[in-house]
């Protein structure tokens, strides 16, 4: 009898996760006010959020705004529409090429290889060469202004470079306001439930 009853009760138990598992899509309106909400106070995603919900009578042309703001131009051609966009790591990668491009273009004067540049060696290099990068570096990064730009040095030479220059922080903040989990990976499903939120898709 009490065997009856256990099986009972677990056949009843094994049913109770069937029913909690029947989760109900997100409300489009309740992902349009998370969007809204991750945008916050930058001025730039707010007005682009603006732009593409008052292009909603030409939903297409407004896709094809959105597509192109958050997966083109990620300088490998890698990202594309319809796959899961790993947009925080695209941003790591963009950063890292640009400190690789621009430490190269520093240490072409590390004429004796020592891993430092004296100003000598500037001088020497650009005598025969284009080496730019490393005279700006000692216009911004000698800091104790003994004319020799050590290790630490051109590494934040290299840093301040790349900072001017700029990166993808505009396109990483767009992929994230759609990127409902938080997880740095733009999945199509969430792709497509922003522009269901923005009214650019039904």
């Amino acid at each position: 009898m009490h065997f009856d009853l256990r099986f009972g009760a677990l056949a009843l138990l094994s049913l109770l996760p069937l029913a909690s598992m029947a989760e109900t899509p997100p409300a489009p309106a309740a992902d349009l006010a998370a969007i809204t909400q991750r945008a916050g106070t930058d001025r730039n995603m707010q007005i682009w959020l603006q732009q593409m919900v008052q292009m909603k009578s030409r939903p297409s042309d407004a896709r094809v705004n959105l597509d192109q703001m958050i997966y083109q131009g990620n300088g490998n051609g890698r990202a594309q529409i319809g796959a899961p966009f790993a947009y925080r790591l695209m941003d790591l990668v963009q950063k890292s090429r640009m400190r690789a491009q621009y430490l190269g273009q520093i240490m072409t004067a590390d004429l004796n290889n020592d891993g430092q540049i004296t100003r000598q060696e500037v001088k020497d290099a650009l005598s025969v060469s284009q080496v730019q990068g490393a005279a700006e570096a000692f216009f911004s990064s000698d800091a104790n202004n003994d004319n020799v730009l050590q290790p630490i040095e051109i590494r934040a030479a290299v840093d301040r470079q790349v900072g001017l220059q700029g990166n993808n922080g505009d396109r990483v903040s767009r992929a994230w306001l759609f990127d409902f989990d938080d997880d740095g990976i733009l999945s199509p499903e969430e792709h497509d439930r922003g522009m269901v939120a923005l009214g650019l898709a039904g």
